[in-house]
């Protein structure tokens, strides 16, 4: 049994996903809760800004995607491709915003852990990861546009730092909104 001072949800849980360090998150009408076992945290929803301005429309938190698998595989990416059983095709190139992206459609094997077993890169002319398309098998929604973007060097090795998802529609071009992840990483620690 919990109490008040033991912290407590803002609201009806509408999503629970738990991470490999043991917490389970809670997603509520009124926003995102941590539980650690003992207590419920609240997480404070920081502002973020985008390219192009947008905004994310509530703190309504409708499901929460296996976080663990799908940003393994995203900070894993391109050293993935290089994998055994790891296999994968050029395709023809996209024009998006005036640029060329040479796009390589890969698909992981069992063994490596993803949301998405199907991917298509794309990565502009300086060999930078710029989007990745995908379908959650998961939840079995629609494809995602998935943008990533500022990318910074750590420890020698450079990593996107802002990720922002979007709804594909059929003609591969993303759905103006709603925005359905936002990702922003501040640091990352190799060791």
């Amino acid at each position: 049994m919990w109490r008040i001072q033991d912290g407590h949800l803002p609201a009806p849980p509408d999503a629970i996903a738990q991470t490999a360090d043991g917490y389970l998150w809670v997603g509520t009408p009124a926003g995102l809760v941590r539980f650690d076992g003992v207590r419920f945290d609240g997480v404070r929803f920081l502002p973020w800004a985008s390219p192009k301005g947008e905004k994310l429309p509530s703190d309504q938190i409708l499901s929460l995607l296996g976080a663990s698998d799908a940003m393994w595989t995203y900070l894993n990416i391109p050293f993935l491709l290089a994998r055994p059983g790891v296999e994968s095709e050029q395709v023809e190139p996209w024009q998006e915003s005036g640029e060329t992206w040479r796009r390589l459609k890969v698909r992981f094997p069992a063994d490596i852990a993803t949301h998405s077993t199907e991917q298509t890169l794309y990565f502009d002319r300086q060999g930078l990861l710029r989007r990745q398309d995908y379908n959650v098998e998961i939840d079995g929604t629609a494809g995602a546009a998935h943008y990533v973007y500022d990318h910074k060097e750590f420890s020698g090795i450079v990593f996107p730092t802002k990720r922002r998802v979007f709804r594909r529609q059929p003609d591969g071009h993303p759905a103006p909104e709603p925005l359905i992840i936002s990702i922003d990483i501040n640091r990352i620690v190799l060791s």
